[in-house]
């Protein structure tokens, strides 16, 4: 998986977060795992279908804690719906003009994310609903071919985006030691090399509480 990112500036400023948010987190080993579905939204959606996600985190807090952060790291990868897509584009060039049909093959786009959750727990009791907002880097490596008059290329290609994922969820406290907990939430992206990028997350998970 890592040797898709091929970019060291990429892979240092993966490697500064990871060591921030980590060297963050102090207090007692708090440790939970999430899985789920990701729906890519927008012009994201059309290319791609839902896919598993996985998360792992750490909090901070106490079990019956009515905020709570906690760091986490993800992953995930999308295939596209279609074999092919096609769409086309006029370029205009030394006061001539050029309809050029075009075609994409995406092959796999895969991401990483890394970054911060945080929680509010409304109600102060066991079963609560709840709220929240994750920060949220990710690591994007995707494969794609075009084919049009003038270029017929492979990419392997890499990008950076930041973004933050409003939520709204419940969480429930089976003990002092286990805590089980859903959400859903919308993924808001920011990414310098794509255009459309936005995806749902719906989220369920289990953290155990070291004491």
């Amino acid at each position: 998986m890592w040797n898709e990112f091929t970019l060291c500036k990429k892979k240092l400023k993966l490697s500064l977060l990871t060591i921030v948010v980590f060297l963050s987190l102090q207090g007692q080993a708090q440790i939970g795992v999430s899985t789920g579905i990701i729906k890519p939204s927008l012009r994201f959606g059309f290319v791609f279908k839902q896919a598993p996600g996985i998360e792992l985190t750490y909090s901070m807090a106490d079990i019956d804690s009515r905020f709570k952060t906690k760091g986490f790291i993800g992953y995930f990868s999308l295939t596209p719906r279609f074999d092919t897509l096609y769409n086309a584009g006029i370029l205009s060039k030394d006061n001539s003009t050029t309809f050029s049909p075009r075609t994409e093959i995406w092959k796999s786009f895969k991401v990483i994310t890394i970054g911060l959750q945080s929680e509010y727990k409304i109600l102060d009791k066991p079963f609560s609903p709840i709220v929240g907002l994750d920060l949220v880097y990710q690591a994007n490596s995707y494969k794609y071919e075009i084919h049009n008059i003038f270029e017929v290329g492979n990419y392997e290609m890499s990008s950076n985006a930041i973004g933050i994922t409003p939520k709204i969820g419940v969480s429930y406290e089976l003990n002092d030691t286990w805590l089980i907990s859903g959400s859903v939430g919308k993924n808001l992206v920011m990414d310098w090399e794509l255009a459309g990028y936005s995806y749902w997350k719906s989220m369920v998970g289990v953290t155990c509480y070291f004491y």
